[in-house]
């Protein structure tokens, strides 16, 4: 899908809407050292209305910004494939969650 040589603006495309989706989703798993990822979700509004209003302008970036951004435009299937690659940070993160907990309970 993303091969840099034959399509190098849809290649560097799909890596910079990777990156803003995986700092969403790396936003949401470091604001809490809770594992649950939804915890305490409800009370920061503002907080969710500022990654959605994140998510809205790299789409609108992407997909009307075409000549100011020099980026073009992605399938649907192409932007899942993102998604789904920037949630990965979510398992990583409760990795990293568990063995935080786990050395700080040995130093406590």
């Amino acid at each position: 899908y993303f091969e840099y040589q034959s399509h190098p603006v849809k290649f560097l495309s799909g890596l910079f809407c990777l990156f803003v989706f995986a700092g969403i989703v790396n936003a949401f798993t470091s604001r809490s050292v809770r594992l649950n990822l939804f915890s305490g979700l409800g009370k920061n509004r503002f907080f969710i209305l500022i990654m959605t209003c994140v998510a809205l302008v790299q789409l609108l970036m992407l997909y009307f910004g075409n000549h100011i951004f020099r980026t073009t435009p992605l399938s649907i299937k192409e932007l899942i494939i993102l998604v789904i690659m920037s949630l990965l940070i979510i398992p990583a993160d409760l990795v990293r969650k568990l063995i935080t907990k786990k050395i700080n309970k040995n130093y406590i």
